[in-house]
């Protein structure tokens, strides 16, 4: 296994420099055999034919709750920014390319329609990844597939959802959101929504605004922006270097923990992951560039600690008790992919390695949509971040 020599494998980021084409060289060079590497967007390539054409997932899951309900519409956009972001990663050269705009202009238009029929994802932001993730997507296909006013009204209608939730929820959201009973010390809110919403304002700004790039502190929704990244860097447990769930749910986990003291492994990695994103956009600082920020500072203290979890545990688990050690349940490796938006290359190798390859990790749940297929679009948005940042993936 992979997970044996990954020790002695890489050399620090200041050293080999993650996602630069003489890391990717070293890397090709010294995994070799059955654990060669190859391109993000190969990678994205090959999971586009055999899951969005030859399994037809689009179009198969696009009808269903898991993808058009208030709850499921985060993975329709999913969907939507990994098959953009391949689009627009690919070579002019690529005979898929063209296909690939017109099946990516379809899908957006779905979305487009998807997301006009059901309101509750714009009238309760906070209470569902959809809004955040629906910013990206419509953000993302402006800045990638066309200049559509279709995708700027959305985004713009997302990101004015959002900012409404930060203005009426100002004080609040500004303060400690820490709180402490004698369950746990955690955050007042879900802090993984908190990062995803901050996440879509970011490639509002990004793909929507770029001509605040030479002052980002002038960008409509900085406040708000800033205000969740705050959120979310400052709910980190002060124990260690991950995030429990927070909020207020009582209900009991498979662990035996209540869900709002339980750390998720897939909802820290959202966490992680919205806080790297939240640095591009306050810096418009774009990949495969490093930004200078206190919330990719934090993004990074999250790669560690999910580095520590694997260390002690030998396995990236499902959840724990909030502890690294505690109430252990499972294990989750898949989840752990989008770290790619951290420009992270060596957990994200172990991570693939663990789920058996990207096509093992696809193939593991992808269903028609007929379930939430968390591993699938777990994998998709790893991958889009891995093509945005030039990583390698393991087959």
């Amino acid at each position: 296994m992979l997970k044996s020599r990954l020790g002695s494998l890489y050399m620090t980021e200041g050293q080999e420099g993650r996602g630069s084409v003489d890391g990717q060289a070293l890397k090709l060079q010294q995994l070799g055999g059955d654990n060669m590497a190859i391109s993000a967007v190969q990678a994205a390539k090959n999971v586009y034919n055999k899951y969005f054409v030859g399994r037809d997932h689009w179009n198969q899951a696009k009808g269903k709750s898991s993808h058009n309900s208030f709850d499921g519409l985060f993975r329709a956009a999913i969907d939507c920014i990994f098959v953009t972001t391949l689009y627009y990663k690919l070579p002019s050269s690529d005979p898929l390319k063209t296909t690939l705009r017109t099946v990516a202009t379809n899908m957006m238009n779905d979305l487009y329609n998807m997301t006009g029929s059901v309101t509750q994802w714009k009238n309760n932001p906070a209470d569902s990844p959809s809004c955040g993730f629906i910013a990206m997507a419509f953000a993302t296909a402006y800045g990638y597939l066309s200049q559509s006013s279709n995708y700027r009204t959305r985004a713009i209608e997302a990101a004015e959802a959002m900012n409404k939730f930060y203005t009426d929820n100002a004080s609040e959201l500004s303060g400690n959101p820490l709180t402490t009973d004698s369950d746990c010390t955690r955050s007042r809110r879900t802090n993984n929504i908190m990062a995803i919403m901050g996440a879509g304002l970011a490639d509002v700004a990004i793909h929507i605004f770029p001509n605040y790039a030479s002052n980002p502190q002038s960008y409509p929704y900085r406040n708000a922006l800033t205000t969740f990244g705050n959120y979310a860097r400052n709910s980190k447990n002060p124990d260690n270097d991950l995030w429990r769930y927070g909020g207020g749910n009582q209900s009991l986990e498979p662990n035996g923990v209540k869900k709002k003291c339980v750390m998720d492994i897939g909802y820290d990695v959202w966490t992680v992951a919205g806080l790297a994103k939240i640095a591009v956009g306050t810096t418009y600082t774009r990949p495969p560039s490093t930004p200078s920020s206190v919330f990719w500072n934090t993004a990074r203290t999250g790669v560690n600690g999910l580095q520590t979890l694997y260390n002690l545990n030998g396995k990236f688990p499902q959840l724990t008790g909030g502890g690294y050690t505690n109430n252990v349940y499972s294990e989750a490796p898949a989840w752990v992919l989008p770290i790619s938006w951290v420009k992270e290359q060596t957990l994200f190798d172990i991570a693939m390695d663990e789920a058996g390859g990207y096509d093992a990790a696809a193939g593991s749940d992808e269903r028609g949509g007929n379930s939430g297929e968390p591993n699938f679009h777990r994998l998709l948005w790893g991958l889009a971040g891995a093509m945005e940042y030039n990583l390698t993936v393991l087959r």
